[in-house]
């Protein structure tokens, strides 16, 4: 495909408009340092600073197989975000029909426009706009971000390479017999609410046959189906003052109810509500009545929830309609960790979001992240943030629990508080009496064999600098145990990332990434 590079240009979409005119064949792609002119959806301008990547690709039909010819936006937001991933490994999200954020900030925007030739279906213009490096331009209807500012280092591939690999790979996926399969892995998923000018509340509920979103609205129960980009709808956590974002990770032991105030503050922690499922729902009714009436939320709100158990999902999901809220659950989504070392399929939503929550707390740093609950799982992050495998342990409680059932003689210690445990821990080494001698066993296997983890890391040569975070039922004491930093919403954290698709922080030098 033939490739036209310039310093600058009023817009490359005008340029290749210009190029069809005087005759010249598709497909070609024009691409531009800065635009001068540039052009968004519905006549706005797209402001075009020299950093960012301009480039409009032209396809004439036969280029196009014919899902891509009835449903091109979201065919491109697919390809777009595709190789994305593929190159900077980020996963951005599809807001409906094709603007790509992270978070909720807008890093992509893509305008495709078709021409006619008589009655036959003639070439394709695909206009992409990435923000690559610096800050993003600032626009007054959204918050904006850079592939820089998400990556929070600067990107030293030369953009007229970058432009020219896009190109190709949107040419490639176009030409494929089903070029929107890769939509739903990027889209923002279905039970995600958005709301119109009027207030009224609908979740999403998929895409209809020729690719037009649809919306069921709470309350009626209507279905309605937006197929052009002039509508009134807006996903509820890109407005100016979103609303709180309420998450919930559904434990083996326990379900812990998070709502989050400001959902896009990256340093916000939320206020938790732990609740033991085996507690009558009478009791568990009025705990959640306590917890949620301060909201004030609008009835057909969503909790967003990840969970290890089904029948606990469904016992929540009647505890919460009385409150007239919805329970959602959230698709594991890697974002910016690479599990491409480990089976995915077979990870639990739990532990992606832990990873991907200890990511964000703790930026470029080679981790060990421990989740201390019924069982204890260890997970190994590089400062690259490549996944590289964990370990899945009994806890503290399980194992004292199985002493207790294994044995005749030793005694149940499942209702000992963490208090009394640290204080018979910190007397000596080793036991004095029964009692003292299981637990100090149970956490000295446990500090042994993860200090011992982060000894062989070291030994490996992978890095000699390895910290440990902790998080779950008993963090804190296994946190005094590494002498690590305790950090009790990882999970929820991560699942709100799921949510959100990112969020914006402080670490990098080019401001928010």
């Amino acid at each position: 495909m033939k490739f036209l590079a310039f310093a600058q240009i009023d817009s490359t979409s005008s340029h290749a408009q210009r190029l069809l005119d005087e005759g010249v064949a598709a497909p070609f792609a024009v691409w531009a340092c800065q635009q001068t002119a540039g052009r968004g959806r519905m006549g706005r301008s797209w402001m075009s600073p020299q950093g960012g990547l301009y480039l409009t690709i032209v396809l004439g039909p036969e280029a196009l197989s014919h899902e891509a010819k009835t449903q091109l936006p979201i065919s491109v937001a697919a390809a777009v975000a595709t190789w994305i991933q593929k190159v900077f490994g980020v996963r951005t999200t599809i807001k409906w029909p094709n603007d790509l954020l992270y978070g909720t900030a807008k890093l992509v925007g893509i305008l495709c426009e078709g021409r006619v030739q008589g009655t036959q279906w003639g070439p394709s213009l695909i206009g992409i706009g990435i923000n690559v490096k610096g800050q993003a331009p600032i626009v007054p209807e959204q918050l904006t971000i850079s592939l820089e500012e998400i990556l929070g280092t600067e990107i030293v591939e030369d953009i007229e390479a970058l432009a020219q690999s896009l190109s190709e790979h949107v040419r490639v996926c176009l030409a494929s017999e089903h070029p929107t399969l890769a939509y739903s892995d990027f889209a923002i998923e279905n039970g995600q609410l958005w709301k119109d000018t009027d207030g009224r509340l609908a979740c999403i509920t998929g895409l209809t046959a020729s690719g037009n979103l649809r919306l069921r609205e709470w309350g009626s129960g209507a279905d309605t189906e937006i197929q052009s980009i002039h509508h009134n709808w807006s996903w509820v956590y890109q407005v100016e003052d979103p609303r709180p974002l309420l998450v919930v990770d559904i434990g083996n032991s326990r379900c812990k109810l998070a709502v989050f105030l400001k959902p896009l503050d990256s340093s916000a922690e939320p206020d938790v509500l732990s609740l033991d499922l085996k507690l009558p729902e009478a009791q568990l009714e009025q705990m959640l009545r306590e917890f949620l009436q301060p909201l004030h939320l609008a009835p057909g709100w969503v909790v967003h929830s990840i969970s290890v158990r089904d029948q606990a999902a469904q016992l929540l999901a009647k505890l919460l309609r009385p409150f007239q809220l919805g329970l959602s659950g959230t698709p594991k989504r890697p974002l910016r960790v690479d599990f491409s070392t480990y089976r995915l399929e077979q990870m639990g939503s739990d532990r992606v979001a832990l990873v991907e929550g200890a990511r964000q707390a703790f930026p470029g740093r080679n981790l060990i992240v421990v989740s201390a609950g019924t069982a204890l799982t260890v997970e190994v992050l590089s400062a690259e943030a490549k996944y590289l495998g964990g370990y899945i342990l009994a806890g503290l409680h399980t194992r004292l629990e199985a002493l207790a059932e294994k044995t005749e003689k030793l005694p149940d210690l499942r209702s000992m508080n963490e208090t009394s445990m640290q204080a018979l821990f910190t007397e000596a080494l080793l036991g004095s009496d029964t009692v003292s001698a299981m637990i100090r066993g149970a956490l000295n296997e446990l500090k042994w064999s993860l200090l011992g983890l982060r000894k062989a890391l070291i030994e490996s040569g992978l890095s000699d600098d390895w910290q440990f975070c902790v998080t779950g039922g008993n963090a804190e004491i296994i946190g005094k145990l590494l002498d690590a930093p305790c950090r009790p919403s990882l999970i929820l954290n991560g699942v709100r990332l799921f949510v959100l698709g990112g969020l914006k922080t402080g670490n990098s030098k080019f401001g928010e990434s």
